[in-house]
């Protein structure tokens, strides 16, 4: 990057604390989308659809939109980044700001003011781990009309929907889409900075999405954006700034071939942070993926540890101090413990729920001790025979393997196939695996019977060369993984 003293500005005017609140508190309202529980809400009655044919229009007339309001958008690119500040850019002060950052720009890149100025303008992506609950698996995308998801609009969809479009986009970069969906209000009880009252806080919950064509290459790109630590040193002669906080960001094509793609945004911010931070080992504060960690230089605030009430408090107390921003600790602690709380209360009830036939309780058994004796949660009948007492056993049962569990271990043999109360389990199971478009059943093969609708390419763990021990570890690295 070419590194000229900057013609117009310097960079000693320092960040100020409005500037430090706008960018902390966008990023901490990312951990809003942890609290959307499901996406089959009810339109608003009185609402008839809306069409929107482009980002600005949406975020100009959203602040009329009702919640519940049905939303067309046409011929929109989605793609997994979606934007980390939504509505800022098309604000007016995000305009002025994306205007002000140019006389910070060197030729090469911008300084650390100019970066700010910019993230300031709503430049910025992220991208977010879906949410695990009782009703299902929800992921979230972005849908943008220009194709910078800096400018687009958060959606949230369901596991089948994101399967049918989740292989094409990280290919393309995106697919151009017709979107459907109702407008959901983020939860404002998390706020605990103040924001710009005018942009609000929606994502829309999809209920339709039709594919139409992959988006042309090189359309669809994500600006990751970046917190780091450590005053500014001198930049050349004349430019420098003593501030604790330093902002970046960096643009890349979102295409799985692109030579332009995540991991070389991420080296240039490294870079950048090394080059602008008089700290020896200068630190991330904040992140953008929760698919994927990418730094080697260490994070502090990761975006999921916010979102599952496990951010870093007294970190952000500290920030907020610096930078003379008003900032309750106690409520803060006390809106993460309610969101841990309420995580924990939409969790599965099990890590695992047996399926098997009569005539093999003594496998499932076996295993079942072993898992429970590694501190696994378990669903196996004699360890509920107080729970099952009573019970409407075809209900309760199709509930378990099909919301209560997160894998489903299926002991397959002649018996399991003959027996009509495994069919039953296996058809919720195979219900829940379809849903959630992962691998939730795990077969154990006590022989080579074919099972209806399993197909025979899916990998197994074969009983009869495999110990019982070697499988129950193998689940605990399986549960594991999935919760990471």
């Amino acid at each position: 990057m070419d590194q000229q003293v900057p013609q117009r500005g310097g960079n000693d005017e320092g960040v100020r604390s409005e500037d430090a609140q706008i960018v902390l508190s966008d990023y901490l309202s990312l951990q809003k989308y942890s609290t959307i529980r499901t996406a089959k809400e009810q339109r608003s009655k009185q609402a008839a659809s809306e069409s929107c044919s482009a980002n600005g229009e949406f975020w100009k007339r959203a602040r009329l939109f009702p919640e519940g309001q049905h939303i067309l958008l046409p011929s929109f690119h989605v793609t997994e980044w979606l934007p980390a500040s939504p509505g800022r850019y098309f604000t007016e002060r995000a305009r002025r700001e994306r205007e002000n950052a140019e006389q910070y720009w060197t030729g090469g890149e911008y300084l650390p003011l100019g970066k700010l100025g910019m993230i300031l303008g709503g430049i910025g992506s992220v991208r977010l781990a879906s949410n695990r609950t009782k009703h299902g698996v929800l992921h979230f995308l972005g849908a943008t009309s220009s194709g910078d998801s800096s400018q687009g609009i958060p959606l949230c969809v369901t596991s089948d929907m994101y399967g049918q479009v989740v292989g094409a986009i990280r290919e393309y970069g995106g697919m151009q889409c017709h979107v459907a969906g109702t407008i959901q209000v983020l939860d404002r009880s998390i706020d605990r900075l103040s924001f710009d009252a005018g942009i609000p806080r929606y994502a829309i919950l999809v209920d339709d999405i039709r594919v139409t064509n992959p988006s042309r290459r090189g359309t669809v790109q994500a600006a990751v954006s970046v917190l780091y630590g450590g005053a500014c040193r001198e930049y050349e002669r004349d430019y420098r700034t003593n501030n604790a906080l330093g902002w970046s960001f960096a643009y890349f094509n979102p295409a799985t071939d692109s030579a332009s793609g995540l991991s070389k945004a991420v080296e240039w911010i490294e870079d950048y942070v090394r080059r602008y931070s008089v700290s020896e080992g200068p630190r991330i504060v904040g992140d953008f993926d929760e698919h994927m960690e990418h730094f080697q230089l260490p994070v502090a605030m990761r975006l999921s540890s916010l979102r599952k009430g496990n951010g870093d408090i007294e970190g952000l107390a500290a920030l907020t101090t610096q930078y003379s921003i008003p900032f309750d600790v106690d409520q803060v602690r006390q809106e993460q413990q309610r969101l841990r709380t309420e995580l924990r209360r939409e969790a599965p009830s099990y890590d695992v729920a047996l399926s098997f036939a009569g005539e093999d309780r003594a496998h499932a058994r076996a295993i079942a001790e072993l898992l429970r004796a590694a501190g696994v949660k378990v669903f196996f009948d004699e360890y509920e025979q107080a729970t099952l007492w009573g019970m409407n056993l075809y209900t309760h049962l199709s509930e378990i393997y099909t919301n209560k569990a997160t894998f489903c271990l299926m002991f397959i043999s002649t018996n399991y196939a003959a027996k009509l109360w495994t069919k039953r389990e296996r058809e919720a199971a195979q219900a829940r695996a379809f849903r959630e478009n992962r691998e939730y059943i795990l077969p154990l093969r006590l022989d080579d019977t074919v099972i209806p609708g399993l197909d025979e390419t899916v990998g197994y763990i074969d009983l009869r060369t495999v110990s019982d021990d070697e499988v129950a570890r193998l689940v605990q690295t399986k549960i594991s993984s999935f919760r990471n």
